[in-house]
């Protein structure tokens, strides 16, 4: 859901799921000075092309290659993430990405009969037995995102899985969350709902409420509210033109 330059906006009693998660899961089956072998789960399609692994879906392809993925350890007896196992980027064959929050691992995939060989450099910490969830998107891949908005309301929602974030706000006035759930409740394909945070806010104005929520199983923060820096781009009489981290995505707001 994309809100651009909306007034008074109600999303009201429904859930989200997907065919396949924007993820792939897999068991952590050994781990060596060269690299790990792991067992892909049931429910997460995928192939191993010229080194690289390849997440697939009826409708889609992504390929674990250039842009990094995330790679995050769960354990399966809590079924949240493994303590002090760390998570890492990685990406297959090479990395394009610029400025990346932590060094990008360079990772080669193969095909071994039922199991699949990564070979690269991988945490000690990481052990026989573990959950791996590998993330496939970028963090612009949002279930409902609101910009330049006033007066949006989500309410009765729950999302089971996300490509990425679940709400984002970036220059709104007044948002309310009510009953906004992220959660698993068994039987569902995976370990995830969120590949990064249940709610992210910035620039925003007014008032945000967030009531009788639950965030659960996200791989980031489950409340991430602030402001940025900005640039000034030009001035132009009593009106200045300032560029933030949303210019990234082509948004650019005026003050005077």
């Amino acid at each position: 859901f994309i809100l651009s330059d909306c007034k008074n906006i109600r999303l009201k009693n429904f859930s989200v799921d997907y065919d396949r998660p924007y993820y792939t899961q897999a068991e952590l089956v050994e781990r060596d000075e060269t690299g790990i072998t792991v067992r892909v789960s049931d429910g997460f399609p995928y192939s191993v092309e010229g080194g690289c692994f390849v997440a697939e879906s009826e409708f889609w392809r992504q390929r674990l290659e250039g842009e990094h993925c995330l790679i995050q350890p769960y354990d399966k007896t809590t079924l949240s993430p493994a303590y002090g196992a760390g998570c890492i980027l990685a990406a297959c064959n090479f990395c394009d990405s610029i400025n990346p929050p932590m060094p990008v691992r360079i990772l080669h995939a193969e095909q071994m009969g039922k199991l699949v060989r990564f070979s690269g450099e991988f945490p000690e910490s990481w052990k026989a037995g573990l959950m791996l969830e590998f993330m496939h998107e970028k963090r612009d891949k949002n279930a409902i995102l609101a910009e330049r908005c006033e007066k949006v309301e989500v309410a009765g929602v729950r999302l089971l899985h996300c490509a990425a974030m679940g709400f984002v706000g970036m220059f709104c006035r007044d948002i309310l969350l009510e009953r906004f759930d992220m959660y698993l409740s068994g039987g569902e394909k995976g370990l995830v709902t969120a590949n990064a945070d249940s709610v992210h806010c910035f620039h925003c104005e007014g008032k945000i409420v967030i009531r009788d929520c639950i965030f659960e199983s996200m791989l980031d923060d489950a409340v991430n509210i602030h402001g940025n820096y900005n640039v000034v781009e030009s001035a132009a009489g009593e009106k200045l033109v300032l560029r933030s981290y949303a210019a990234a995505l082509g948004f650019i707001r005026w003050y005077k």
